[in-house]
């Protein structure tokens, strides 16, 4: 019979429309986040392609009255192809960090008209507050600061620059994007994106002796 933990019944009842869900692996942060997306008439998954059938099979199991539609993060769907209102799970949300790339952008997009929208990983930190722009940007459905990425880079990063060769008596000064500034100022503006973190230690006593 599926029964759901008591960690994940608290965050389901008390689940902002919008978040981070950074649990470590077998704490079930798959059942967890469709439930939490149950009242929306679809649910719309990206993940990466190993782990497609597995969301399926875990849909029909927590939320079989609900049309959930799975894809992988190399055939993320654009906004228009989605229709009426719909939750958004983005699973191993890390994939999500390259700023340019195809797959960043279409998330983004999608992320914007979503009635809820989750971003899940098991391993999501970095040492890099850059790394954080698109994901910010996705979740919140907008970004993270008016002025842009590099703006957002210098304010919360480390920025250097050097000379980088191009060609024969040809240089650019290239900007490299380092470790976070203030480590504990960047995790005070991560707690008001909602980010929610949870270990086997936390939890311990709610988990099956074989977990």
């Amino acid at each position: 019979m599926l029964r759901l933990r008591d960690y994940q019944k608290r965050f389901i009842d008390q689940a902002p429309s919008r978040a981070f869900v950074f649990w470590e692996q077998r704490l079930g942060k798959t059942p967890t986040s469709l439930r939490a997306c149950a009242s929306s008439p679809l649910i719309v998954v990206v993940s990466p392609a190993f782990l497609k059938s597995q969301w399926q099979d875990e849909a029909a199991s927590w939320v079989p009255a609900t049309e959930v539609r799975v894809y992988s993060y190399a055939k993320i769907p654009e906004q228009g192809e989605i229709k009426g209102p719909y939750s958004l799970i983005f699973d191993e949300a890390h994939f999500l960090k390259t700023v340019a790339s195809t797959r960043t952008r279409q998330a983004a997009r999608l992320s914007e008209f979503a009635e809820k929208c989750y971003l899940l990983s098991g391993t999501p930190w970095t040492t890099s507050a850059a790394d954080w722009y698109s994901q910010l940007e996705i979740v919140e459905g907008r970004i993270p600061t008016q002025r842009g990425y590099w703006a957002f880079a210098y304010e919360h990063c480390l920025v250097t620059r050097r000379e980088v060769r191009i060609g024969k008596g040809r240089t650019r000064n290239v900007a490299y994007v380092g470790k976070i500034k203030n480590p504990k100022e960047f995790s005070l503006m991560l707690e008001a994106s909602e980010v929610h973190t949870l270990t086997r230690a936390q939890v311990i006593a709610d988990l099956p002796e074989t977990i």
